[in-house]
């Protein structure tokens, strides 16, 4: 049993209960109690006491898109527009070099990037994920890892028809994992034929787990959709049955309100990437008009070529920020929302809100502490404001993911980080070469 005190303690409940002076206790893994400190700890006076140091905890992080090992291609083809990036650099890229080796090398400098983040669960779309679930589960992070189902052969699949039998036995393998959580992809509609886009789907729905793709992320998109199909794209998925609850929709830049209220109807979630859209020159999505209309809105990172990090606390200051600039309207997407987005949105959006996303009592322990002492954290007025406005992946100081500590001090304890370099040198100089 350990408590954590003397904190800032901020439990992103229904009520969105914190406590200035806080204690947490955990127990098997699991959240058994939760208020101010004197009264917590008066009850356990026993258990292993954790000193916060008065900085602020939170639940873990929940990056909602990413593609993982695309660590490795961090730097390469910046500033271009996304289909040109796409069909002349990284897919190029990704046909030469992207291979079981390139994916657990480039999952396990993601890994040590996201811990460093205050990420505990991160949903992705790549390659080679039977091989990315195993550097994640090594590291004790939870993961939603789904294989990017397309028109055109990948890295580890030579045609649609391979991928199925690919894709099921993966799911097989991890299904039942405590950690690993494995899900379904498509693309995007304009990678993806319709019958693709159905048979994903109906994966999806046979296991009951979390389906995800890319959606109006460009205007090019939208046109392209709009000449071959007579709709717009996110009409065209909804007439496939492709919209659902556990459906996490990726960028979302170019909706207009009447696609909107199909998402809504739908129950599935979109996941926001600011910092991806602007380098690409995407847009900006319509956020406010989402959460106005009661959209469950998340937070992802999207892949490192096209942000260039995976600092998710960057992430939710730039969404804040843009969409106050994009409305014209300061009181836009506050900062208690944008922790909402962050934590317990990121957890309903793939199905486990049960589990994780708030500090309750009965909840497995995602926790995430945060230093106060650093001069850009200096004075403390209000804990909400101080991390989506402030605080950035340099004050993550430990990492807990089920009730077990995964980085102390800053320190990751479940691998040695000591060989990132090494590894990514090595992949410099072949992609190079």
């Amino acid at each position: 049993m350990e408590i954590i005190r003397n904190c800032h303690l901020i439990t992103m409940d229904r009520a969105n209960t914190s406590y200035e002076n806080g204690a947490i206790v955990i127990e098997g893994g699991k959240i058994i109690d939760v208020g101010d400190e004197f009264s917590v700890t008066a009850k356990y006076k026993d258990a292993e006491t954790i000193d916060a140091g008065g900085g602020i905890v939170v639940p873990g992080f929940i990056d909602t898109h990413t593609h993982s090992a695309m660590t490795l291609f961090r730097g390469m083809a910046d500033d271009l527009p996304l289909m040109d990036w796409l069909n002349n650099h990284i897919f190029p890229a990704e046909s030469k070099f992207v291979n079981r080796e390139f994916v657990r090398d480039g999952a396990l400098i993601a890994a040590a990037e996201m811990i460093h983040s205050g990420i505990t669960t991160f949903l992705d779309m790549y390659f080679f994920q039977n091989e990315a679930a195993k550097v994640f589960k090594m590291a004790g992070m939870r993961a939603f890892l789904s294989e990017g189902l397309i028109n055109f052969p990948t890295p580890d699949m030579k045609s649609p028809i391979d991928a199925f039998d690919y894709v099921s036995n993966f799911i097989e393998n991890w299904l039942n994992d405590d950690l690993i959580s494995p899900a379904v992809a498509a693309h995007a509609p304009y990678t993806c034929s319709d019958e693709l886009l159905v048979k994903s789907r109906e994966l999806a729905d046979k296991y009951n787990i979390v389906f995800n793709i890319h959606l109006s992320e460009t205007e090019n998109e939208v046109e392209t959709i709009l000449k071959e199909k007579g709709k717009r794209p996110t009409h065209y998925l909804n007439e496939l049955g492709i919209l659902k609850k556990k459906t996490v929709l990726a960028h979302c830049v170019h909706i207009n309100e009447e696609e909107a209220q199909l998402i809504k109807a739908s129950g599935a979630s979109v996941a926001h990437n600011p910092q991806s859209n602007m380098k690409l020159a995407s847009g900006i999505a319509p956020i406010n008009m989402f959460r106005s209309m009661g959209i469950n809105v998340t937070i992802g990172t999207d892949g490192v070529c096209s942000n260039n990090n995976l600092d998710i606390l960057e992430e939710g200051r730039e969404a804040a920020l843009l969409s106050k600039v994009n409305e014209k309207d300061p009181t836009v997407l506050d900062d208690e929302y944008i922790l909402k987005c962050l934590t317990i949105n990121g957890a309903k959006a793939l199905g486990i809100e049960d589990k994780t996303g708030s500090l309750e009592i009965g909840k497995e322990a995602d926790i995430v502490i945060i230093a106060t002492d650093s001069a850009h954290m200096i004075p403390l007025h209000n804990p909400y404001s101080q991390l989506v406005y402030s605080a950035n992946q340099s004050d993550v100081r430990d990492v807990m993911i089920k009730g077990k500590w995964i980085m102390r001090n800053g320190k990751i304890l479940s691998f040695d980080e000591g060989k990132l370099k090494e590894v990514g040198k090595k992949w410099q100089n072949r992609i190079k070469n």
